[in-house]
């Protein structure tokens, strides 16, 4: 009794499947609370270094802010440096005496206003000083209230005692604001710059009273558990943290709990995770039984699916096989099988159908293999007509030179070697002097029409660069049809080659009668379009052009092709850009193939 592949695959599915299944789950279940471990202290390391970028982000937001002293402009009609302009404000410059004191007033507060403004989190600004004669001058904004006297915000921020030497932003502790706000105070001491950097005069200090929501609001973005405590450090103590009763105290001590730390060196204060493994490791245990009920499960999902694919197959196999039965019998007439619409359902339709087709097929083949070598032979003779031409006129030019008659015994040999080039060996391929030689062969019979009125300037010794074949008939061509040609024929027409690393720039210059944009953006439209070209003598629209424009992109890819620049009464440019190392049929010598 022959037992059916699917079958057999269902067994050792069954028995090679589950035992894996089974003792991989019993190994990940042992190893699972150690990689959790492993994987949750990556999670919280990261989860650190990330806060103290932000954190570090934040600080540099008021380290900004507070620098505006230096960058303040008073008004539209300041002739003074921008960096002096605080400190004009403060001194009262330019103000007279009996309203120097009320001005000063309102100037400075209007300045610290704007400080307020920039950023929500800001609820006041202050600045303390000596103005110009030597006198003790405070002045404060508050975003709810006018602000606070001056007496008031000296000991607020103990100004007294401030470092007035130290030229960075400094950070001060938590203090009581207002009614249910906290702040902590961001500062800078401000001086006249216009004098030696070693010895500049202290001026006053500007403070930032931020509200602490703000770094609530950073710590609630990376609390992950309940139990989770963070701690922002200044110089080994709390800084701030969610559990105010540390606040200003050394770092509490961490009973059994993990602690993930960073440096915080750019501002002095530094990052502190303090993480409860316990809590995570619940969820573990939660973990363990549901693992072992998804495995039970499993095992009989995974037994009964086994046994129904399996048996769906075979049959379908089993249909599969009688179909290909009658095919070889040659009955092509396979029956349809309803019901089935898996990937083996679609191959036994589309055998139905192919079975169908082939007998159409079968009765077309001989007519189609006597039509293919009638075309052979068409194509055969139509080879022989350009080679008769070819050949005509080799006898004429001999017969013109037996004459005597040497100009026109060249001008048959040009346009031989043209036709000869055209119905020559088939090759992707040519060097680039032989291109070049055409052309000049081109050129010469245009002078034999116009009485030599066009000047040909090209590059030489290009043996061993290779270019597509006729890249540059239809770019000359044109250059002469349409350039020099309105204007009576007469004119120049260059080629100039250019390497450039890996690429070679090949551009057609003309000196005819250019194109106006307009002219020139629907050619580019034309060449950059799917539509083919149209030959019209004087609207600029070719499908020479147009075929060596889609020749070089479907050989080179996009990074190559042709671009066109005109100017209207100067001239037109035309270049195309190909790869350097283009390798041609060095094999075959030109000039064969007669």
């Amino acid at each position: 009794m022959r037992i059916g592949v699917f079958k057999k695959f269902g067994a050792f599915a069954i028995v090679t499947g589950l035992l894996p299944l089974i003792i991989t789950v019993l190994v990940l279940s042992f190893r699972m609370r150690s990689e959790f471990y492993s994987v949750m202290k990556s999670n919280y390391t990261q989860s650190a270094i990330t806060l103290q970028d932000r954190l570090d982000s934040l600080l540099d937001t008021y380290d900004n802010i507070s620098s505006m002293p230096y960058y303040y402009r008073f008004g539209p009609d300041d002739n003074y440096l921008s960096f002096d302009a605080f400190r004009r404000i403060f001194y009262g410059y330019d103000l007279s005496e009996g309203e120097k004191e009320a001005e000063r007033k309102r100037n400075v507060e209007s300045f610290l206003s704007n400080l307020v403004r920039i950023d929500p989190y800001v609820v006041g600004a202050a600045f303390i000083g000596y103005d110009e004669d030597g006198k003790l001058l405070a002045f404060s904004v508050d975003s709810v209230s006018g602000g606070f006297a001056a007496s008031e915000v000296i000991s607020m921020v103990d100004w007294t005692n401030s470092d007035k030497t130290y030229r960075g932003m400094t950070i001060s502790g938590i203090i009581p604001y207002r009614a249910n706000t906290d702040v902590f105070v961001v500062s800078r001491n401000y001086y006249d710059i216009r004098g030696q950097v070693s010895s500049l005069n202290y001026i006053g200090t500007l403070y930032l009273f931020i509200d602490v929501a703000r770094l609530d609001e950073l710590l609630s973005s990376a609390k992950r558990e309940r139990s989770d405590q963070i701690y922002l450090l200044q110089d080994g103590t709390v800084w701030y943290s969610g559990n105010e009763s540390a606040i200003g105290k050394p770092l509490p001590s961490w009973d059994g709990n993990m602690l993930f730390y960073t440096s915080g060196e750019e501002h002095g204060v530094s990052v502190s995770m303090e993480i409860d493994p316990d809590d995570s490791y619940g969820a573990i245990n939660t973990l363990y039984a549901l693992a072992f009920i998804l495995l039970a499960l499993s095992i009989l999902l995974f037994t009964v699916g086994i046994m129904f694919i399996s048996r769906r197959f075979s049959s379908q196999m089993q249909s599969l096989f009688k179909g290909m039965d009658r095919v070889e019998r040659g009955d092509f007439n396979v029956p349809e099988v309803k019901g089935s619409r898996d990937e083996l359902g679609e191959l036994y339709e589309r055998f139905r159908k192919m079975g169908a087709r082939l007998e159409a097929y079968i009765d077309k083949a001989y007519s189609a293999q006597l039509k293919q070598k009638e075309a052979d032979l068409t194509a055969l003779k139509s080879q022989i007509y350009p080679h008769f031409l070819y050949n005509t006129l080799e006898v004429i030019r001999m017969s013109a030179l037996n004459s005597n008659d040497e100009k026109t015994a060249e001008m048959i040999e040009a346009l031989s070697e043209q036709i000869h080039y055209l119905i020559g060996p088939v090759r992707d391929f040519v060097p680039l002097s032989y291109e070049i030689k055409i052309v000049e062969k081109y050129i010469f019979l245009l002078n034999c029409r116009t009485e030599g009125s066009i000047q040909f300037v090209s590059p030489k010794n290009y043996e061993d660069t290779f270019v597509p074949k006729l890249i540059l008939q239809p770019l000359v061509e044109n250059a002469y049809i349409h350039g020099l040609k309105p204007k009576g024929g007469k004119g120049s027409i260059a080629v100039d080659v250019i390497e450039e690393g890996s690429s070679i720039e090949i551009s057609v210059l003309d000196t005819g009668i250019g194109m106006d944009s307009e002219s020139l953006r629907a050619l580019t439209d034309l060449l950059e379009g799917d539509s083919i070209g149209i030959k019209d003598e004087y609207a600029w629209k070719s499908i020479g052009l147009k075929n060596v424009y889609d020749r070089i992109k479907l050989l080179f890819g996009s990074d190559y092709g042709l671009s066109i620049d005109s100017e209207k009464g100067v001239g037109t440019v035309i270049s195309i850009r190909l790869p350097r190392n283009i390798k041609g049929e060095e094999d075959v010598p030109f000039g064969d193939g007669r």
